[in-house]
């Protein structure tokens, strides 16, 4: 997460930063063809924020959930929520 908040400190705009962690790494290591990005046929591991990044970076600290191969945890307990499987 610091990272992230470092690029923007450094004068990079949120949603720079924020694509820098997500597409931008996938194509780093070569895999932007199954990860950072929500797409068809994509891993979509993921999390859910409590706030905007693109307005504030800081939001990027307040998960609220986790979705982790289908199944959806909650962003502090990380206990897993009932019925949450997707197919």
């Amino acid at each position: 997460i610091w990272e992230i908040e470092a690029y923007v400190e450094g004068g990079w705009a949120p949603a720079e930063a924020l694509w820098a962690a997500t597409m931008g790494s996938a194509g780093t290591i070569a895999r932007d063809d199954s990860l950072g990005s929500l797409e068809a046929g994509k891993v979509a591991d993921l999390v859910v924020l409590e706030g905007d990044p693109t307005a504030d970076i800081r939001a990027i600290e307040n998960v609220r959930f986790v979705m982790k191969h289908g199944h959806l945890y909650d962003g502090e307990t990380l206990d897993e929520h009932a019925l949450t499987r997707i197919p």
